[in-house]
């Protein structure tokens, strides 16, 4: 019965996702690469992640759908890509990409990202040649080639600069195919959500990396986390100091991931001398008895579709033990939202998001059948 259940669900999912694919044929903005450290990590597909496949990441195409990606920034640069994940939640940001696919177009360790139009691709289509335009003005290049964008060390959220979404223009072509305006999330969308996906993996690295905050609170290290992940930050660790449980400090953010320690120094100046970000260089795990490292991936969701809720908690801390119990399970597609009730603070975990109230209904149905997990469906936009 299970088998049966799952496999409509799946059928619903994809007669939906090539309604949807077929809607938003263009997009322009950010392309960005997969850390390493998500390698073999589970999709929100519940694929693994692969880096040698040529797999993307977006907000809301559906599973499944092919794409083909080009740069606009260098001439003849392009790779097609199956979705299979969520993720390019930054300003601007439209599709994350498998670290094949972000090699074919170019992209390296040093620079993880790049301008790009997206364009989605009908079943058995063959992608056109990427198009070449006539000399023009370069577009102005990535700012770094090592630190994405800069932040600053501070307890309280450091403010987000907005990058402009403008596709790089191309000269008209003969047989261009018709462009219609993608659903791109607005930015106040964005801002005003509550909702946010997190990714937490345990990381055993020996490496080295630059320590650029220092918290007493889990909460306020997540704040400073989400506020690393906006600025296009991707390789973070979050260390727990066993040590320092009734001192300031307890939690250390580190960025960054280096076999060798010089290759961690030249990181630090790079970061120093031309962003002010403050730091020093750090192993990722010190040895000390009881301390964990964990891979952090934190972005902002907006607030659509639907879902199921299958917990609420007071304690931050609580409900972010419980959602890497969730991950431990396979359970890639754990949302957090946060609210207020009474005054005090609540967090509640989702899994989702699904397209119609149908599709969540019958997800929250196979959680109780095959998990034991009890659940309830709600409209994500209605969450207050």
């Amino acid at each position: 019965m299970t088998t049966l259940r799952l496999a409509l669900l799946s059928i619903c999912v994809l007669i939906l996702g090539q309604v949807h694919a077929q809607k938003m044929i263009t997009e322009y903005g950010i392309a960005n690469m997969y850390s390493p450290k998500f390698e073999g990590m589970r999709t929100a597909s519940n694929e693994v992640y692969t880096s040698s496949k040529f797999t993307g990441a977006h907000r809301s195409l559906p599973f499944g759908t092919t794409v083909q990606v080009v740069r606009t920034d260098v001439e003849g640069k392009s790779v097609t890509v199956r979705i299979n994940d969520r993720g390019a939640f930054g300003a601007s940001q439209v599709i994350d990409l498998s670290s094949a696919a972000a090699r074919k177009l170019g992209l390296t360790d040093a620079t993880q990202s790049a301008r790009v139009k997206i364009q989605v691709l009908k079943p058995g289509e063959t992608p056109p040649p990427p198009v070449i335009s006539q000399p023009t003005p370069q577009p102005e290049k990535p700012k770094d080639p090592i630190v994405e964008a800069p932040v600053k060390i501070a307890d309280k959220p450091v403010a987000d600069k907005p990058v402009a979404d403008k596709p790089v223009a191309d000269k008209p072509v003969a047989d261009k195919p018709i462009e219609i305006k993608a659903p791109v999330v607005s930015d106040m969308a964005l801002k005003n959500s509550k909702l946010y996906k997190i990714q937490v993996r345990p990381t055993a690295s020996n490496g080295y990396g630059v320590q650029v905050g220092s918290y007493e609170s889990l909460k306020a290290a997540y704040k400073f986390i989400g506020t690393l992940e906006e600025q296009w930050f991707t390789d973070i660790v979050i260390r727990k100091d066993p040590k320092a449980a009734d001192a300031k400090g307890r939690y250390k953010i580190i960025i960054g991931d280096y076999s060798e320690k010089a290759q961690a120094e030249t990181y630090k100046q790079n970061v120093q001398a031309k962003y002010s970000l403050d730091g020093f260089v750090t192993k990722l795990m010190t040895g000390v008895p009881g301390e964990t490292v964990s891979a952090i991936r934190m972005a902002k969701l907006p607030q659509e579709e639907f879902g199921v809720q299958v917990g609420a908690y007071s304690s931050f801390e609580s409900v972010v033990s419980q959602i890497e119990t969730f991950q431990v399970k396979f359970f890639n597609n754990t949302l957090l939202y946060t609210t207020e009730k009474d005054g005090k603070p609540q967090y509640k975990i989702i899994l989702g998001t699904f397209p119609s109230k149908d599709l969540a209904a019958s997800y929250k149905a196979s959680l109780k059948e095959s998990h034991s997990i009890n659940g309830f469906v709600v409209k994500l936009a209605n969450l207050k």
